[in-house]
Order: structure tokens, then C-alpha cells, then sequence
């Protein structure tokens, strides 16, 4: 059991029941490239499940973990420098945060250790990925999924450079289907002028977030 952050409505348990075995650490794997003793700077909370779930990761991959009691921006650039911290775990606003410390203020701080930053829990803006990703590199990972079904799509640096306002696609094991008001699989219409295209769930090409979307 599992319990939600009330984003959509009152705060309630997410009865979610996950595979056995190592398939959802090999299916996140494919997408965020962390490694084995990884230098973890977990900034999400960990009573949400993104910061819950990197935890988890982290212990599994037996990394070493930086936690701090609370967030502050240049604080934040502070630790990665002080720990070489390979790997930071946010959500968007913190990113945002951390652009608005004074570029003076920034360039103090060597941040060039880190490889990964993974971001989830709330809608990441295009500039932000964008401005992010030209101030400190193409480090970043957008991951979107909730507490009741954990992950759904992944976005890599590559992916955002492409379409910045992207969701990503699934990773290996994680089906997505577009369902309309009955419940039955839907295709978006296709715009006028324009030649039918891929489902914006699909595997096969990044878009925007889902809007109605279902794993199984």
C-alpha cells in the first residue's frame, strides 16, 4: 500500500501490486543510466514515491546516498560539489530553483561530476529542460507516471533536445494504451491536412504527456 500525494483529490492508498523479481529495476534501467555505486543526491522527498523509489534504487545498486534535511538551491549546487555526487533526484520546481541562483553564485560550485539529473512529480516545462539541460549539460531525465502505476514513460536527454515538452516513451515491460470514455483502446484524430500518426503513448516515437493512459 502505497499512499498517494493528493495531487488529484484527497489523499488516499494506492493498492499496487508490483512484479516479482528484478524486472521493474532492469525496466527503469534502460532509460536512467545509473551504475552500480552510484554517488546519489536525493533531493525528492521520500515520503512521495519518486524519492521513495530512487531510495530504493540506490540501495539496490548499493550507491552512496546524500540526503539533506531541507532544500535550498545553492545548498543543493553545494553538496553536488562537495560529494561529486553523480546522480541528483528533483522534481521540476527544485531545477527551476536552482537556475535562479546568480550565475556568480553558481559558477562557484563544480558541478561537472554529475551525469543523471531525474526529475519527476509534477509537469516539467520545455524552457526549464531546455535552460537546464545548456547550463549543466545533457544530463536530464523526465520521468512520468503516478503512484498508482508507478512509471509510465521516460524522456532522455536526447529525447528532450528533440521535443523539450516531451513525456518519453515506455521502457521495456510497461504497456500504454489511449482509452476513451468507455474504457476502449482510442487513436487520436488526425489534424486536418496532415497524414494519420502514432499513437502519443506509443512506444515508437517520444510526445507529449499522456493524457489518458493505462498500464497493465
Amino acid at each position: 500500500m502505497v499512499l498517494s500525494s493528493g495531487t488529484t483529490g484527497r489523499p488516499k492508498g494506492a493498492d499496487r501490486h508490483s512484479r516479482p523479481g528484478l524486472s521493474p529495476l532492469t525496466s527503469i534501467l534502460s532509460r536512467l543510466p545509473y551504475r552500480v555505486h552510484e554517488r546519489m543526491f536525493i533531493e525528492a522527498p521520500l515520503f512521495h514515491t519518486w524519492g521513495y523509489a530512487m531510495l530504493q534504487i540506490a540501495v539496490s545498486l548499493r550507491a552512496t546516498i546524500v540526503l539533506r534535511a531541507r532544500f535550498d538551491p545553492e545548498q543543493t549546487l553545494r553538496t553536488i560539489d562537495q560529494t561529486r555526487a553523480t546522480a541528483l533526484v528533483a522534481v521540476p520546481v527544485m531545477l527551476q530553483r536552482v537556475l535562479d541562483v546568480p550565475e556568480a553564485a553558481r559558477r562557484k560550485h563544480d558541478t561537472s561530476s554529475l551525469r543523471i539529473a531525474a526529475v519527476s512529480g509534477s509537469a516539467l516545462p520545455a524552457t526549464l529542460a531546455t535552460a537546464f539541460m545548456d547550463e549543466f549539460g545533457d544530463v536530464l531525465y523526465n520521468l512520468y507516471g503516478s503512484t498508482e502505476a508507478s512509471w509510465v514513460t521516460i524522456a532522455t536527454p536526447a529525447d528532450l533536445r528533440a521535443r523539450p515538452d516531451t513525456a518519453g516513451t515506455p521502457p521495456p515491460g510497461t504497456r500504454v494504451a489511449v482509452l476513451d470514455d468507455e474504457g476502449a483502446p482510442s487513436r487520436p484524430a488526425p489534424r486536418a491536412g496532415s497524414s494519420p500518426r502514432t499513437s502519443c503513448c506509443s512506444p515508437a516515437t517520444p510526445a507529449a504527456t499522456p493524457r489518458r493512459c493505462a498500464t497493465a
